[in-house]
């Protein structure tokens, strides 16, 4: 090995030649004086070292160097110091060297690190707590900064510090570019993209911090070429900050592996970003923001309040923070959709508290669990302009909560299972819902459905699912495996779920068409105040004569939980304004009865009765709750009654047709006492038995009217009397009494039906 003296390399530059010198020496020194004093001696091409030993520290603070500067396969015993240097371009490439630093560097085209060896760590004036491999803060690349298959080991500190930097091309960390150390990038602007495509960056805590910093292009963490199989995959060890970043373009990562550091310390550590692995608070992506491949993220997402063209996880994309917040896109907008694919599995929560999507929410087929919490997704306050699609999702020891989110399209988790049997599954709690909701065809609930005060402007469709809440919680005490109180379906509802144990609630909700098989709820209901205007038949199965068959409406409405006659008279007044007046008859009877049987249970009766003095009273009641039912059904059969008052005048008629009865009555007039043959004492029996007109003549049918109608006055009974003296006399004046009291209250009874029959009508 020899130094390379004045005149050799003197000559060399001047004719733009490559200094090729294996293992020769040359002095750092002769290199500045050549840039900085003898510049008109050197070629346009620069000065070109090949495989030379740089001695002692080359210094170019604040020099203006008119040509490039190229070193490949070169080592330095120092650092190359350049601070606030010019040079139209800086190579070093497949170099070693202990550091670079050159902050405020102004390089007019390309800043090439590619393949060089970067083992240390220096202190400048730029940091007062940290040390980095390369400085680069302040400093300008008009054309690319290449850091292809550059490996930079810090010894536990910044591998890079470029805070402020501004790239006219790209900055490219690609392919075996491996980083022992923060790439600390705050504030950098790129007019191009940035690309780290199969890069290595591990330290434990910031990885690559590109806080502020804007990129007019894409940013890409993706595999690096190879042959199939062998591509070598990125991986960041340490989080990813993207706080208040600008990317106009894309922010795609493929097949990555992205870990959280393993610890979480320092003078700026926030709290919430503890077990993050990427935070993009306020990040703006102009395109989307996509996970794809068998990307791997072992921590957190945290990306509230970002602004993004679309948010993607596709299939074989995975990320797990169990315990923790996975995906937050808190108070995020995104312009498009957020779409996480098929089999995508994310271990922890997902929230969308208060975020605004304009296009779709897509969840199919994706795995969540292991949440913290009780939510698995949690959207509340969530704007959604298009659907949601929970389809085939699998989702365990959480719930998907939607309360007072508004969704433009409709609600769909077809085939979901979700089981979360402490608490809610699906929760669309005060919530507006443009379209339908669906539940159907395999959706299984291990849990409770909640619905309450909802509103949904299409169907509420459970055709073909299973909803089960194995025991009650503590916002749900009925134990409903659906509750849905206060809610509106303007579309109507469907239930023509294939199972349901062991209770719904939808007490006070409205619709408009329930499409049900009554035979099919669950063995407890609460349907207080719940109301709709027509049945139907479920989609997928049942038939109208199950719909309208009131004996099985009637057993549905005897499924309350507690009576309430509301339903029985919503009930009734469905079938008679759709025709089937009958029906709507023997409702309204069975809720009277039914109310009695309420009445008697709930009436509390005096500690010291005997159970014989109970029993006798119970039957009491029971059989004149008989009699009201069998005789004018409650109020709401009045003809019964008539039919009684006849059977009751065709008696009596027939009684006082009978000769031995007559010869009982009486009748008098001025001391003149005449029987139905005519005035005592007189033995002519052909004579007038009324006297000559002078009292009414006997007619058994007249009689009859007059005893047992009390709106009837025809004087038969005012005239006629029964002689208790006589032989039967008493028995007849018993009779004609009785007769004339069951005669008051078979009309009174028809009367206040006929008024109360009038009002219902």
């Amino acid at each position: 090995m020899a130094d390379i003296d004045e005149a050799r390399f003197a000559e060399a530059v001047a004719a733009g030649a490559v200094l090729e010198a294996p293992g020769d020496h040359i002095d750092a020194d002769l290199i500045r004086a050549f840039c900085l004093r003898h510049a008109h001696h050197v070629d346009p091409r620069g000065i070109r070292l090949g495989g030379v030993h740089v001695s002692g520290t080359l210094d170019l603070t604040s020099v203006s160097v008119p040509f490039a500067l190229g070193f490949t396969a070169c080592t330095f015993d120092h650092p190359p110091v350049l601070h606030g240097a010019r040079v139209k371009e800086l190579s070093l490439f497949d170099c070693t060297l202990p550091g670079l630093l050159a902050n405020g560097i102004d390089v007019q085209g390309d800043l090439d690190l590619s393949a060089s060896r970067v083992v240390g760590r220096w202190p400048t004036r730029a940091s007062n707590s940290r040390s980095a491999a390369i400085w680069l803060c302040e400093s300008t690349v008009g054309g690319r900064l290449r850091c292809i298959d550059t490996t930079i080991d810090a010894q536990g500190e910044r591998a890079l510090q470029a805070d402020r930097m501004r790239v006219g091309g790209t900055v490219r960390f690609l392919n075996g570019f491996d980083a022992k150390g923060e790439l600390r990038l705050v504030g950098l602007q790129v007019s191009g993209s940035l690309d780290m495509t199969g890069a290595h960056v591990e330290s434990d805590g910031l990885a690559v911090d590109l806080a502020d910093a804007t990129i007019a292009g894409n940013m890409f963490i993706a595999p690096a070429e190879g042959t199939p199989g062998k591509q070598r995959r990125p991986r960041i060890h340490g989080r990813i900050n993207l706080s208040s970043t600008r990317i106009d373009g894309r922010l795609e990562i493929r097949d990555a592996a992205l870990v959280r550091p393993e610890r979480d310390e320092g003078r700026y550590h926030s709290p919430r970003f503890s077990g993050k692995a990427l935070v993009g608070l306020r990040l703006f992506v102009g395109a989307e923001l996509l996970l794809e491949g068998t990307t791997t993220i072992s921590g957190g997402i945290d990306l509230a309040s970002a602004e993004l063209g679309r948010f993607a996880i596709e299939s074989g994309s995975t990320v797990e923070a169990p315990g923790e917040v996975a995906i937050d896109l808190t108070n995020a907008e995104i312009r498009s959709a957020v779409t996480v694919g098929e089999a995508v599995r994310v271990r922890g929560t997902t929230l969308l508290v208060g975020a605004r999507i304009r296009g779709r929410l897509d969840l199919d087929g994706a795995a969540l669990t292991d949440p913290q919490g009780h939510s698995l997704l949690k959207a509340d306050g969530a704007t959604i302009d298009g659907d949601v699609t929970l389809k085939r999702v699998r989702a365990t020891g959480g719930q998907l909560k939607f309360w007072r989110s508004t969704v433009g399209g409709g609600f769909d988790a077809e085939g979901a299972v979700v089981e979360n049997p402490d608490g809610g599954t699906v929760r669309l709690h005060q919530s507006e819902v443009g379209g339908s909701v669906r539940l159907i065809d395999g959706f299984i609930s291990i849990g409770c459905v909640v619905l309450s005060r909802t509103a949904v402007g299409g169907r509420l469709d459970l055709g073909g699912g299973h909803f089960h809440c194995p025991r009650p919680g503590e916002h749900n005490t009925e134990g409903a495996a659906i509750r849905a109180v206060s809610g509106t379906f303007r579309g109507g509802m469907d239930l023509g779920w294939a199972a349901i144990t062991p209770a719904i609630n939808v007490t006070d909700t409205a619709t408009s068409v329930l499409q049900d098989d009554p035979s099919n709820w669950p063995e407890r209901i609460y349907i207080a105040g719940f109301s709709y205007e027509r049945f139907d038949a479920p989609r997928d199965g049942g038939s109208q004569g199950r719909v309208w068959d009131w004996e099985r409406r009637l057993a549905w409405l005897r499924q309350q939980s507690q009576y309430d006659a509301g339903p029985y008279e919503q009930a009734a007044r469905v079938f008679r304004g759709h025709g089937y007046v009958h029906g709507a008859e023997q409702l309204l009877i069975r809720q009277r009865s039914d109310a009695r049987r309420a009445e008697q249970h709930s009436r509390s009766r005096p500690h010291d009765m005997t159970e014989w003095t109970r029993a006798s009273a119970d039957w009491t009641r029971n059989a004149v709750d008989w009699v009201y039912d069998w005789t004018v059904g409650y109020g709401f059969r009045p003809g019964r009654v008539l039919w009684l008052l006849a059977a009751l005048l065709a008696l009596v008629g027939t009684t006082l047709a009978v000769p031995a009865v007559q010869a009982t009555l009486r009748a008098s007039d001025q001391g003149v006492v005449f029987t139905t043959r005519g005035p005592v004492g007189v033995a002519d029996q052909s004579a007038d038995p009324c006297g000559g007109g002078q009292v009414r003549c006997f007619n058994p049918l007249l009689y009859a009217v007059d005893t047992v109608v009390p709106l009837v006055a025809l004087d038969q009974r005012s005239t006629w009397y029964p002689d208790r003296f006589a032989r039967g006399g008493a028995f007849v004046e018993w009779w004609l009494n009785l007769a004339t009291v069951a005669g008051w209250l078979l009309s009174s009874i028809f009367l206040l039906s006929f008024a109360r029959l009038a009002r219902n009508t």
